[in-house]
């Protein structure tokens, strides 16, 4: 029996593939690659955009949007919007201050133990949670923007880190 998920855009391989996109345009504006920077820099914005805006329209600050069935991954979720938004270098989307509604979320279901179990991850979900809920956390990706923020070019709509 297939997966009813499976070839549905979700909000975990759309923020995955966000932030893939932006780990691939800090490598081309390191290396000062000519042809990306004069050709492909333009498509490559526009996807993310369009990820993006897919995101702000289908937002959960914990349940992963659009996945249902096997293998949900709701914390998962929110470790890829982390990664994918500071990549991007922005503390917002659209009328959303993401991380502080996602962190709200993930503390208020921490276990009484201080580990991270969704119910929603395969096993050993516990273990995977928690990984991903202190990588979400921390803010693990940090200030990796090397080719500039994306969307707000004004500092103060940055987070100040």
């Amino acid at each position: 029996m297939s997966n009813p998920d499976e070839g549905e855009a979700t909000g975990g391989m759309t923020a995955c593939g966000i932030g893939t996109i932006l780990l691939a345009r800090n490598v081309l504006f390191a290396r000062e690659d000519k042809a990306f920077l004069s050709r492909d820099q333009a498509a490559l914005q526009q996807a993310v955009f369009d990820g993006l805006a897919w995101i702000d329209r289908n937002w959960s600050p914990y349940t992963n949007p659009k996945k249902k069935k096997a293998n949900v991954y709701h914390i998962y979720w929110q470790y890829c919007v982390e990664r994918a938004f500071d990549l991007i270098g922005n503390r917002r989307l659209g009328a959303h201050l993401w991380y502080v509604e996602m962190a709200r979320e993930l503390v208020g279901r921490q276990r009484d133990k201080g580990y991270w179990d969704s119910d929603s991850t395969h096993k050993p979900g516990e273990v995977l949670d928690t990984c991903f809920a202190l990588l979400f956390l921390r803010r693990s990706t940090g200030d990796w923007v090397t080719g500039g923020a994306l969307t707000d070019t004004d500092a103060e709509a940055r987070d100040g880190r």
